[in-house]
């Protein structure tokens, strides 16, 4: 039998046929239970853009499970409303907006300063604003924009600190135009890795565990379909067809990964990842980064499979 620290995923979507843009305070304990049982004990449930009054719901559902101990949800994950249009991935492009600073007050008023991350993309008026407010609050993560290197730099300048899905809703790396995935590769910011074999190809995996797993956050990116099978599906409120694995909206876009974070690392670890390395990755990092101590172990064989999870 092999111990290893439990893990955190710090950008996730849903599970079990429930998507946290939608679900009810009972789907949500089901989600609970499901992330629990996959090793998964810090977990940020992931709102993607919405209407406030759905965030208002959505958050006041989400608030009597953070701090509760025998529940893994460890805060609020908001990857939007700010994205640029043009790199609006599966995100439903009508409920995008420019950088609201009243919004996102009210929003962290309402959430009781339990949002850790807030997506945006740079471009957008208003985003040095938004890295004033977020000092000593949450996480400033870059994504979902069309932003060049200098403009992803100023970005880090600025206090955003992180990046929302490596090579996932940006410009490519080109190299005469490195734009974000460049920029964010010289910085020393922490840039989100899916491992499920969709997003990202295992040779690019490889490389970038080799030159920078200090600084990759594994994360799963899971939807609604996560413990199921193929079939139809939403995130936040849009149809996602999964068929073979593979999540995606009726225009093809990938939309989520289908599988948890735990299946994640063993992607990684069947690639020839050092465990060290994705251990790091899917738990030390990111509990670092949220300021939040790990006090739990997995119980497993040594194909990885879960036997039990533990409470050190």
């Amino acid at each position: 039998m092999l111990k290893i620290p439990s893990l955190c995923d710090i950008h996730t979507h849903g599970c079990m046929g429930y998507d946290f843009a939608t679900a009810t305070a009972e789907q949500m304990a089901v989600m609970a239970d499901f992330y629990a049982k996959n090793g998964i004990m810090t977990v940020l449930p992931t709102l993607t853009a919405l209407r406030e009054a759905d965030y208002e719901r959505q958050i006041a559902a989400l608030l009597p499970f953070i701090g509760d101990e025998n529940c893994p949800f460890a805060g609020i994950n908001l990857e939007g409303p700010f994205l640029a249009p043009s790199k609006k991935g599966a995100i439903n492009g009508d409920l995008l907006q420019e950088i609201d600073l009243p919004l996102i007050h009210r929003l962290w008023e309402i959430s009781r300063g339990t949002i850790k991350i807030v997506t945006a993309a740079p471009e957008l008026s208003g985003f040095d604003e938004l890295c004033n407010f977020a000092q000593n609050k949450f996480i400033v993560s870059v994504g979902h924009t069309a932003a060049d290197a200098k403009t992803a730099l100023s970005a880090f300048n600025m206090g955003a600190s992180h990046v929302t899905h490596l090579f996932n809703a940006m410009n490519p790396l080109h190299h005469r135009e490195p734009n974000l995935v460049g920029a964010a590769l010289a910085s020393s910011v922490t840039k989100e890795i899916i491992c499920d074999g969709v997003h990202l190809d295992e040779t690019l995996v490889k490389m970038l565990f080799k030159g920078f797993s200090g600084e990759m956050v594994m994360i799963s990116d899971s939807m609604a379909a996560t413990g199921l099978n193929d079939g139809v599906y939403e995130l936040s409120g849009q149809p996602v067809y999964v068929k073979n694995g593979k999540a995606t909206l009726e225009n093809g876009t990938i939309a989520g990964s289908c599988m948890s974070l735990f299946d994640h690392v063993k992607t990684a670890l069947k690639w020839g990842i050092p465990v060290e390395k994705v251990i790091y990755s899917a738990s030390t990092l990111p509990h670092k980064i949220l300021g939040i101590e790990n006090k739990h172990t997995i119980t497993s064989d040594e194909n990885y499979n879960i036997i039990s999870v533990d409470k050190k």
